[in-house]
């Protein structure tokens, strides 16, 4: 027998020695095959594979590069090296194997697919979707190229796209899995929660799915069909078998927590003492319970990992956040001064509060003009300068918090379809009470004493919201118009570019609700819209539910609200991201119901 005929023979071996599960026999065996040939590349870059299945990506790297070398090019070959860069981290230089793949051979669909998902995944989707579309009619053209392409659409907001490209994998193959999961994750964001859960259940039930992202997906399912305890219990299950998860954890507080338990970390903190090591766990269960309002509990939990891991940054920083909650402003201004690091924006962020907690806007306000030179987007900087310049007396106050021009109030006109305001709001209000599933707030948020639906609104079909939304993009945009600022003013960016909603809610307020002062940091400019209001915010003195301005997070001393908006029905209030607001507790019965936005343009991290 030839040599040729030898080494596929002996390839054949190590490819049934793979698929019987025994890699470490079939790497001996294909190391024998590489001497005995000469290194012929096919034996080489086999034995490169089986390296790569081992988690040994340097000797397959080096291994798959040398059967490039030593014999002619194939675009198989170098799909595969792309697949090893990709599966390292070098994201960049797998893309090039793929289209060096592509450039041998232009119609080899394993090399399209890849580069496809590396695009997606790169959030480069216009692109994905032009290596994608050329598979179109090809052998190559099955369901997990139309998920693909469905995720693109998806990245380029063309649901309708995504949905469609979606059910044509199903209908190719309604076993695939991705498909079902994929599409079952789109209608949960655009509400059709019901439908959601079954394909998500098809998807794990039927077709085999599994690992956390999809019992995450089903909880949310369930939780936003009022189905509460039963996404309690998959969760409950997902973390008994992965305790170290980290987002299955997460998940499952915070669905106790919005469902009122009091104990709603138990499962966390079981975990957090199981692996006393991992730091990052215990570091998301320090900032669950500072989240949660439990700061005792949570700079208990700060000191005990600071003793194991004395000087950690992130704990130091942690720690320092929960202090400035817990109003012992020296111990958090200490804390961020051993967190240390001027290029890092939280550090700066902690040590700025609690010097203006501590009454020391002197020396807060230079660290924060150094610090917007090298944050210029950074929304929490801008605030902290405002409150800073107005105990300073400083002209940059009035440059930021500009109520007069900065703060618009528009009464919407009633949409066509609707033959009053007060019509077409008890229409909303009805569709956005199906949306509050929950008991209570969500972690994470200024909301207190109220719910937050959980799904976003701007994906959601129904003609009531669609219309309530072109309504708020009119408004954004007659807004953005009349903005007159100059191109260093951080609302430079509205009067330039195209907006983006970067997200939509609607809260619900009960007895004592309100919002503890905040900003948004995503958006440029944010909102609220007005939807039913009990009849004491219509009191002038009492300014129960009232939206407050101007007031930071923290006590500042000599810093309160200087400015209130009423709300009423039909009413939207637009107002830059980084102005604190709030709100004033509603005392009655009756809730408070509204809707909110933010909308980017640019860039704001």
């Amino acid at each position: 027998m030839s040599l040729k005929g030898n080494l596929s023979a002996g390839l054949g071996q190590v490819r049934a020695l793979q698929t019987r599960g025994d890699t470490a026999g079939a790497i001996l065996l294909c190391e024998r095959l590489v001497d005995s040939s000469s290194r012929d590349p096919a034996a080489v870059h086999f034995l490169g594979l089986l390296h790569k299945a081992q988690g040994r990506l340097d000797s397959a790297e080096g291994l798959l590069r040398e059967s490039l070398e030593s014999g002619p090019q194939r675009p198989d070959y170098l799909a595969n090296l792309g697949n090893l860069l990709v599966a390292a981290g070098r994201a960049r230089e797998g893309e090039d194997c793929y289209r060096d793949s592509l450039a041998l051979d232009p119609a080899f669909g394993p090399a399209r697919i890849a580069l496809g998902r590396l695009l997606c995944r790169a959030g480069r989707f216009e692109q994905a979707l032009s290596v994608l579309e050329s598979l179109k009619g090809t052998v190559s053209h099955g369901p997990e190229v139309l998920v693909l392409m469905g995720d693109a659409r998806r990245g380029l907001e063309d649901l309708a796209g995504a949905k469609q490209a979606f059910r044509q994998a199903i209908a190719a193959n309604p076993n695939y899995g991705p498909a079902r999961h994929n599409l079952g994750t789109l209608l949960l964001d655009e509400g059709e929660f019901e439908a959601s859960l079954d394909e998500l259940t098809r998807a794990r039930m039927e077709c085999g799915v599994r690992g956390s992202q999809v019992e995450i997906n089903r909880a949310r399912a369930l939780s936003a069909c009022g189905r509460s305890r039963e996404a309690e219990e998959v969760m409950r299950r997902c973390v008994q078998l992965n305790p170290g998860s980290l987002q299955s954890q997460l998940m499952l507080a915070r669905l106790r927590h919005m469902q009122g338990v009091d104990d709603f970390s138990r499962y966390f903190r079981r975990a957090a003492r199981r692996q006393p090591g991992r730091r990052e766990l215990q570091l998301a269960y320090a900032t669950l319970l500072r989240s949660a309002g439990r700061l005792d509990q949570a700079s208990q939990h700060l000191d005990e990992c600071l003793q194991r891991n004395p000087g950690q940054p992130d704990l130091l920083l942690e720690s320092a956040n929960c202090h400035q909650l817990a109003g012992r402003y020296m111990e958090a201004l200490g804390a961020a001064r051993a967190a240390g690091g001027a290029d890092n924006a939280g550090v700066t962020d902690a040590t700025v509060d609690a010097l203006l907690s501590l009454g020391r806007a002197d020396e807060a306000f230079p660290l924060i003009l150094e610090a917007r030179q090298r944050f210029p987007d950074r929304q929490r900087l801008h605030a902290a300068a405002a409150v800073a310049a107005r105990i300073l007396d400083h002209p940059l106050y009035h440059q930021l918090f500009d109520y007069d021009h900065l703060v618009r109030i528009v009464d919407l006109p009633c949409p066509d379809g609707w033959g009053s305001l007060a019509e077409f709001n008890r229409d909303l209000a009805r569709q956005l009470r199906r949306q509050h599933v929950f008991r209570g707030p969500p972690l994470d948020q200024s909301l207190r004493n109220g719910t937050q639906t959980p799904a976003s609104l701007l994906r959601m079909t129904q003609p009531v919201i669609r219309q309530l939304l072109t309504s708020f993009k009119q408004a954004v945009s007659d807004y953005a118009r009349d903005l007159a600022v100059d191109q260093q003013h951080p609302m430079a960016p509205a009067r330039r570019g195209r907006s983006v909603f970067a997200g939509c809610w609607s809260v619900q307020l009960h007895r004592h609700g309100y919002h503890v002062n905040h900003i948004h940091s995503q958006g440029t400019v944010s909102s609220a819209y007005y939807v039913e209001l009990p009849d004491e915010c219509g009191d002038q003195d009492q300014r129960s539910g009232w939206l407050q301005l101007g007031a930071p997070r923290h006590p500042v001393p000599g810093v309160s609200a200087d400015r209130f908006v009423q709300p009423r029905p039909g009413r939207l209030v637009l107002f830059p991201s980084y102005l604190w607001h709030g709100t004033t507790p509603i005392t009655g019965s009756s809730p408070r119901l509204t809707v909110a936005f933010d909308v980017r343009f640019g860039s704001v991290p």
